[in-house]
């Protein structure tokens, strides 16, 4: 069944990060309905924020596989039914 999960992924602050995140959701034909990045103060660290359609057990093997993106510290993943948090 397909819901709407948030991603909020804290990483640094690189220019390949975000295509690295996107071809991840591309290849599991996950929706990315929003998707916000703010730097943080110290400007070496980012957060991505972002909205996907998609079943839990396909939103489970994403974070898990942006926990395997060397740059990305902590994945956390919220929804009605799933509110947990990953930490690399």
């Amino acid at each position: 069944m397909q819901e709407s999960f948030n991603f909020t992924i804290r990483c640094l602050h690189a220019p390949t990060v975000l295509p690295r995140v996107a071809l991840l959701f591309s290849k599991r034909r996950v929706k990315i309905e929003r998707l916000e990045m703010y730097a943080q103060d110290n400007a070496t660290q980012a957060t991505f924020d972002l909205d996907a359609q998609c079943d839990a057990a396909t939103a489970e093997k994403v974070a898990q596989q942006l926990r395997r993106i060397v740059e990305v510290s902590e994945v956390q993943i919220d929804a009605a039914e799933l509110d947990y948090a990953l930490r690399a």
